[in-house]
């Protein structure tokens, strides 16, 4: 990293977090405004900011990984809902569920991954 001097890096911060830069190529499809082309993001596309952020319910998520993670919601319970990460096992899913339950959090995945019981057991 040191030898490639500070462009390389400011370049790799670039793709890394993914931040928009308007295109300014002489050819560039994207700043001629051709159809089919990616979308420039303009100033009115902008959501409401008393509504950004905000998922269908009305509450904001926050991602759950653990059970740390869960007890940040417990002051938090009527503006945030916890979103439960894909990564989790269906053990730790159950006990994640069964601690949100308990402490009034909604849960946006909470049918995730569960097994299906079927109706004759």
């Amino acid at each position: 990293w040191k030898r490639r001097g500070w462009c390389f890096l400011f370049l790799m911060i670039l793709v890394l977090f993914k931040v928009w830069r308007k295109p300014t190529g002489v050819d560039c499809r994207v700043r001629r405004r051709f159809s089919g082309s990616v979308k420039m993001p303009r100033i009115g596309s902008g959501s409401n900011k008393k509504t950004r952020h905000l998922i269908p319910s009305g509450f904001k998520k926050l991602l759950v990984r653990n059970e740390k993670d869960m007890e940040l919601l417990l002051m938090n319970n009527r503006t945030y809902a916890a979103e439960l990460s894909q990564r989790l096992s269906a053990t730790k899913r159950q006990a994640l569920i069964a601690l949100a339950k308990s402490m009034n959090v909604r849960v946006t995945n909470a049918t995730g991954k569960l097994k299906k019981q079927s109706a004759e057991t």
